[in-house]
């Protein structure tokens, strides 16, 4: 066998097994139950790792009913109904960032630094937030005060800040010091989940075009702020996604998250009129992607890339 053909089955095996064999580990928040849970999914199958965080791992600041989480991917954020809290990607608690009732929304920008939405109040001004250096000094600002319900924040591709304003039914763009650019994208009734599909160069939207949290709709925004559907509750199921606050590309497939019931679970969307849930019995709020590598997974690809390259060096001779 010529050396370029062995180089050629070498670059397919690690191919094959890097794309198939790493899970994308996702973590849901579930409110009423106090915690934040981890799952691998793998082709569209959700498998519970276990309790990423709870009162157990949260330094004595309590852990009642978890919103946003946002990752840097080397550390994990989680607001709870009085903290911001830190870990590491394996659930290991690091500290409090900030003591503040009210935070709803996370997300991190490039250089690490951390922003937050207070929707309801609780003793905080409703409105954006920023967190310099969460990591350090961790200086806390307020940047845009709204009595609007700010939900659910992220970045875009352009490195500005969208916020999903439910009461108002707008997604708004700022830069990060709090300049208001303009309103993204209008006429989406109780917005509220909302993510950055890095893949597809689009936002994702959960949104009622009812205006009603319990019939809930997901949507896809251009760059240029044209809204075109994902899933049309009126045309499909609409126990499928009811109250919902996370929705995430994974893979090329579209979850979203439901805190309200019947739902009280994660679905798959397979088309504009159809879903499959994925997983039940949560009642399942804020999502992140978090990217961990299985220690198995990895010892596997390795021990292929060992063989591969033991083969090749021997054929070569």
């Amino acid at each position: 066998m010529k050396k370029y053909s062995i180089a050629l089955l070498l670059f397919t095996v690690l191919s094959v097994f890097s794309s198939s064999v790493f899970a994308t580990t996702v973590l849901v928040g579930n409110p009423t139950g106090n915690e934040v849970l981890s799952y691998d999914v793998m082709n569209g199958v959700w498998t519970l790792n276990g309790t990423f965080a709870d009162a157990t791992n949260a330094g004595g600041n309590g852990f009642t009913a978890p919103r946003g989480i946002a990752t840097d991917g080397s550390n994990v954020y989680i607001a709870t109904s009085s903290n911001i809290l830190r870990y590491d990607t394996n659930g290991n608690y690091i500290g409090s960032v900030l003591t503040v009732s009210g935070a709803d929304g996370l997300a991190v920008d490039s250089s690490g630094n951390l922003y937050y939405t207070v929707a309801f109040g609780g003793g905080a001004t409703q409105g954006l937030y920023s967190i310099t250096d969460p990591t350090g000094s961790a200086t806390n600002s307020i940047l845009v005060a709204d009595s609007v319900v700010l939900r659910v924040i992220d970045f875009g591709g352009n490195g500005n800040i969208f916020v999903a304003e439910r009461s108002a039914g707008v997604v708004t763009e700022y830069q990060t010091n709090g300049t208001l650019v303009g309103t993204f994208l209008s006429g989406v009734p109780y917005a509220q989940a909302l993510s950055w599909d890095e893949n597809n160069n689009r936002f994702l939207i959960g949104y009622s075009s009812d205006n009603d949290g319990f019939k809930v709709d997901i949507g896809a925004i251009s760059t240029s702020g044209t809204l075109s559907a994902v899933y049309d509750y009126q045309s499909g199921d609409a126990s499928k996604f009811r109250t919902n606050l996370g929705v995430l590309n994974i893979a090329g497939e579209v979850y979203g998250s439901s805190i309200g019931s019947p739902a009280n679970a994660i679905a798959e969307v397979n088309g504009t009129t159809s879903a499959t849930t994925v997983v039940s019995g949560v009642t399942a709020g804020y999502m992140a992607e978090v990217a961990i590598p299985e220690p198995g997974t990895v010892a596997l690809l390795f021990g292929t890339a060992v063989l591969a390259l033991t083969f090749w060096r021997r054929r070569a001779k």
